[in-house]
């Protein structure tokens, strides 16, 4: 498993656009995705759940990634996190 700590820096947050890409680019790889925020573990595979978490700027959460994709999976949220938390 691995696990990367982010910081929100956009001013929307996380919204239903930002959560719905990072759902479809998860998608891609084999493994399991979480977002962990105010002590709540959230599974990517709903957007609902990404987007209720209210995850607004200045906000810290943890992504964690757990599978055989694991690797490349952190490294195409690191690379998505550069467009869409900044």
């Amino acid at each position: 498993m691995i696990k990367k700590d982010f910081t929100m820096n956009s001013v929307e947050g996380v919204h239903l656009r930002t959560g719905m890409l990072l759902n479809k680019l998860c998608k891609k790889y084999d493994c399991d995705v979480n977002i962990i925020f105010n002590h709540n573990t959230i599974n990517v595979e709903s957007v609902l759940n990404i987007v209720a978490a209210c995850i607004t700027k200045g906000s810290k959460f943890a992504i964690t990634c757990d599978g055989k994709d694991e690797e490349e999976c952190m490294d195409a949220i690191t690379k998505f996190s550069g467009e869409y938390f900044i």
